[in-house]
């Protein structure tokens, strides 16, 4: 019995625990929720007071605005009425006193009646006006109160709401709480009435079977687990074939890095040998073409315009040219023409496609700039000399002139050098006189007044002008070129030297190999232009024939002097003018010759043997070094292409090694998934072996259950069903609860968007009423201002308007504090309020825990069980205390004959011990002298008056003594009093009675109290 009222006192206190920290743990989150309420309240107050500082911090800024504004209007319409006061005097005092002043007194005296009437119905209006702004400053607070209140109503019925759902949330979770209890106590009932009805000898067979088929599920596992270390050994070995194909692959890889890293080296050395041998080529040519030059009297090194305008004519022209006749019909040049053409257009660094043409294109920084596919070198001094190409100075044109010769006399000599002497007479000469007239015949012969090329092409009258300038009719040459036209039209910036001399070049390159001219679209070939550029005489302007060249006179004679001018004319047009002296005057003549030079020509010294000697043994020495570069070229090739084989090598070996490590993974991948699967296996069958000692432990459990008495299973299940009712009861009585503080959550929330709607509404109303307010206060300042612009008080009165405006500032600054102060304390107000809902949600948290540990402390403690074990240890308490009964009784007449001995006596002195009664357990004893005595007590009374207590605990059912250790029998008493001796067989029996007192206190043989 002990026992269970320990357990049972051990459980209750668990439970009381659990009850407890519950209880803590709500009242703590319903205390926070309260702070969270009540700093929510306090933030909305926070809101409240910052919208209503802020309303009238605008109110007074609007107000500052109105002032100045107004007190503007009302200075000015005070001047302006003084002003017009003062005109009106001035005139009174020029008015006479005719007749037509009369008249006019009249009808300012008419006027005033009219305004006398004008001004009684304004004021009336006035009154209307204030009026109708008194009414609409009462709608607009009347509005204001309805929207406030609304506003509160929502307010209050936001705060209900969240009551309201934190009611439900408990009430839901102790539904759930109690569904819980109510299905640990189902699952009960249904326990014990299976065992109530299991049988004992089935039970056991059931046992017996289930017990071989756990030894059979558990020799499964073992099979498995076998099986699993065999797939998990095949594993590791497939795991190292793996590793071993790694090894085999990376060394693979390592050799045919080195080879790639080699290949890569020896290329990068064969590249630089075939640089090296193209260089060394280059420079071989370069000497070959040197010899060459000196050979053929045209080296250039001592001229710079052949530098930056070579003017090349490869080799072959006189024998192409031969198959040219300009006076044919105009056909497609012959195949011969056309490739040589196309070399020589390549060979100066052109295109097939653009033929020397000007591109233009915009550059990234945006600018635009001309592009020309050309051997042209430009010239970072002819770039910065700007030019204006319509009115060059006598030095650029002498310049161009210069350059311009000097690359179409090249390009004669080098023809000559091919063996074209009778396709080319010749040299074209330069002079400051030959510039002066040939500037002349250029304005003249192209004034645009008289001459475009658009319309004229070539000038017919320019032989009489030459014929004015001296020359002689028939002796001046006309070239004309677009490329100008090009430049001018579409340059947008100012062009320089540089480009114009490039532009004159390319010209002359497409006269000479792009002239092949069919329906006005030129081609690749020979035409007029290049007879003209040559100086053709088979061509001649003089012969029956006709053509451009003007190498003969009349007479057939070779013309011995020819003169160049170069110019642009007024529409962009290049003109390439060939000026003779053969039939010009002698004052024009001797102008022509004075100062005259060869440009191309005598720049070019005289060649000795010893140079052309010099420069034969430079070539044959850069041709040695040319052939030595190209032989270790090929030799680095060589090795380069056996780097290519070695590579291709070790790229197959790293492709096998791939292969074989594939494999390996492979393998190793099917070994994997056989070692899954027999982990699988294994799982299962350690799952089925699981399963079925399960089986084994419920049957033997209800073996077990089904072993006792038919009794105890009825009060167990007895007890069970009547807990399951307990807790059912419960359950339904919370659901009950539940409903109702879920219905309290909807009509609460229905009742927040009713008044949420109501405050909608208000808010709309008073809008509307402000709108009315200003609008009525609108139409009232403007009746007000109107009346006030005709007043003489004006003045006055924009003066204390300008004292109201002007202490305007220091309320806006008041008002601008306060705005700040609310600001801040709402932000503080906010970050509190936000610190305690983090409170709060902390908790809410310890609360469900909580709730979630008493749930459990309850369906864990099983306090119906201890009250069961309780019932059978108060039946066994019964019997104890009949037991009981009988020692009292004997140990009672014990006590009276003990009352009855005489008291030893001790020196002097006699002890009278008296026996006080023994009153009920657990009720109050009053000894002789008065003392209360609680419990079964003995009280002795020695003749020296001081009493000695023998003190036994009350054991109950329901103290929590009963589950102690009873104490020892503690014994005071003064000097002169003793316990009876040994010696006394009276006392003998005392203390037998006694020690059975104390025995039964110790076995907790005590009676029921009595309540």
């Amino acid at each position: 019995m002990r026992n269970a009222q320990t357990a049972q006192e051990h459980g209750q206190s668990i439970l009381s625990a659990a009850q407890q920290r519950q209880q803590a743990a709500q009242s703590a989150y319903d205390q926070q929720l309260a702070d969270v309420q009540a700093k929510q309240a306090t933030v909305d107050q926070d809101q409240q007071d910052l919208s209503a500082a802020q309303e009238q911090l605008n109110a007074a800024q609007s107000s500052a605005g109105s002032a100045s504004s107004s007190a503007s209007t009302s200075s000015s319409s005070a001047t302006s009425s003084s002003a017009s006061t003062s005109g009106s005097t001035s005139g009174s005092s020029s008015t006479s006193s005719s007749a037509s002043s009369s008249t006019s007194g009249s009808a300012s005296a008419g006027s005033s009646a009219t305004s006398s009437s004008s001004s009684a119905s304004s004021a009336a209006t006035l009154q209307q006006a204030q009026a109708a702004v008194r009414d609409a400053q009462s709608k607009q607070e009347a509005a204001q109160i309805a929207f406030n209140q609304a506003s509160d109503d929502v307010d209050a019925k936001s705060t209900a709401v969240d009551t309201a759902r934190q009611a439900a949330d408990q009430a839901n979770q102790k539904v759930n709480t109690d569904q819980n209890a109510v299905k640990t106590a189902q699952q009960k009932v249904t326990d014990l009435q299976n065992a109530s009805h299991a049988d004992v000898a089935t039970l056991q067979q059931e046992v017996s079977r289930l017990q071989e088929k756990l030894q059979n599920d558990q020799q499964a596992v073992t099979d498995a687990q076998n099986k699993l270390n065999q797939a998990q050994t095949g594993l590791e070995t497939a795991k190292q074939a793996v590793d071993n194909a790694n090894d085999d692959l990376t060394k693979a890889q390592q050799d045919a890095k080195a080879a790639q890293d080699k290949l890569t080296a020896d290329q990068n050395t064969a590249q630089g040998k075939q640089q090296a041998a193209q260089s060394a080529k280059e420079t071989m040519e370069q000497a070959k073409a040197k010899l060459d030059a000196l050979k053929n009297g045209t080296a250039s090194e001592s001229d710079p315009i052949a530098q930056q305008a070579p003017a090349k004519v490869p080799a072959g022209f006189t024998d192409a040219f031969a198959g040219f006749n300009p006076h044919a019909e105009p056909t497609k040049a012959s195949q011969a023409i056309q490739e040589y053409v196309k070399e020589a257009i390549v060979d100066n660094g052109s295109k097939l496609n653009e033929h020397f043409q000007t591109t233009w294109e915009s550059t990234v920084n945006g600018k635009t700039t001309y592009f020309v596919n050309d051997n042209f070198k430009h010239n970072a001094s002819d770039q910065k000399e700007l030019i204006d190409i319509h009115n060059l100075t006598d030095s650029q044109k002498e310049e161009l002139n210069e350059f311009t010769a000097n690359v179409i006399n090249r390009i004669r000599k080098q023809i000559a050098a091919d063996g074209g002497q009778n396709i080319t007479r010749g040299y074209l000469e330069v002079s400051k006189g030959a510039t002066e007239i040939g500037s002349q015949l250029l304005t003249k012969g192209y004034d645009p007044s008289v001459w475009r090329f658009s319309q004229k092409s070539h000038n017919k009258n320019l032989k009489y002008v030459a014929k004015d300038l001296g020359l002689g009719e028939a002796y001046v040459g006309e070239n004309v070129s677009g490329s100008g036209r090009n430049q001018i039209d579409l340059n947008p910036v100012k062009p320089n030297m540089d480009n114009l001399k490039e532009t004159v070049y390319d010209a002359i390159m497409a006269m000479m190999f792009y002239d092949n001219i069919i329906n006005n679209v030129s081609g690749p070939g020979f035409g007029g232009h290049t007879t003209a550029l040559l100086n053709d005489p088979q061509y001649n302007v003089n012969t029956s024939q006709g053509g451009n060249a003007i190498s003969l006179d009349p007479n057939g004679n070779i013309i011995g002097k020819q003169y160049l001018n170069v110019g642009v004319d007024s529409e962009g047009f290049i003109h390439f003018n060939f000026i003779s002296d053969a039939n010009a005057t002698p004052e024009v003549k001797t102008k022509l010759a004075q100062g005259a030079t060869t440009p191309g020509i005598d720049q070019q010294s005289n060649v000795s043997q010893d140079d052309i000697n010099t420069a034969q043994q430079d070539y044959d020495q850069k041709k040695v070094t040319s052939d030595k570069a190209e032989q270790e070229a090929k030799t680095a090739l060589e090795t380069v292409e056996n780097d290519q084989a070695e590579v291709k090598t070790v790229s197959d070996a790293v492709t096998t090694a791939q292969q074989k490590l594939d494999s390996a993974k492979k393998k190793a991948q099917t070994a994997q998934e056989a070692v899954t699967t027999k982990q699988r296996e294994v799982t299962d069958a350690q799952a089925k072996a699981n399963a079925t000692q399960g089986q084994v432990n419920e049957k033997k459990a209800a073996l077990d259950a089904a072993g006792k008495s038919k009794d105890d299973q009825a009060k167990e299940l007895n007890q069970a069903k009547a807990d399951l009712q307990t807790a059912q009861q419960t359950l339904a009585a919370d659901q009950k609860d539940q409903k109702t503080k879920q219905q309290a959550a909807q009509n609460v929330q229905s009742a927040l968007k009713k008044a949420q709607e109501t405050l909608t509404a208000k808010k709309s109303a008073l809008d509307n009423a402000k709108k009315e307010l200003l609008s009525a206060q609108d139409q009232l300042n403007q009746l007000e201002g109107n009346k006030l612009k005709n007043s003489l008080a004006m003045q006055l009165f924009a003066q204390s308007y300008a004292k109201f405006a002007a202490a305007i500032p220091g309320e806006i600054s008041n008002l601008s504090a306060r705005v700040e102060k609310l600001q801040k304390k709402l932000s503080n107000d906010q970050a509190a309020l936000k610190d305690s809902q983090k409170v709060l949600a902390t908790k809410k948290t310890e609360l469900d825990a909580a709730n979630a540990a008493l749930v459990k402390t309850t369906s864990d403690t099983t306090i119906a069980d201890l009250k069961a074990q309780l019932q059978k240890d108060q039946q066994q308490l019964a019997q104890d205390q009949a037991t009981l009964a009988k020692y009292q009784q004997a140990v009672k007449d014990d006590l009276a004959a003990f009352a009855r001995l005489q008291p030893e006596t001790t020196g002097s002195q006699t002890t009278d011990q008296t026996i006080g009664e023994t009153g009920e357990n657990g009720s109050e004893k009053v000894t002789t002298q008065g003392q209360k005595v609680a419990g079964t007590t003995t009280v002795y009374r020695p003749t020296n008056g001081v009493a000695a207590t023998v003190a036994f605990p009350v054991a109950t059912a329901n103290s929590s003594i009963a589950h102690q250790q009873a104490p020892s029998v503690v014994i005071s008493h003064k000097a002169q009093s003793r316990l009876p001796q040994t010696g006394d067989s009276h006392n003998l029996t005392a203390l037998l009675g006694l020690g059975l007192a104390g025995l039964a206190a110790s076995f907790g043989l005590a009676r029921k109290r009595e309540d």
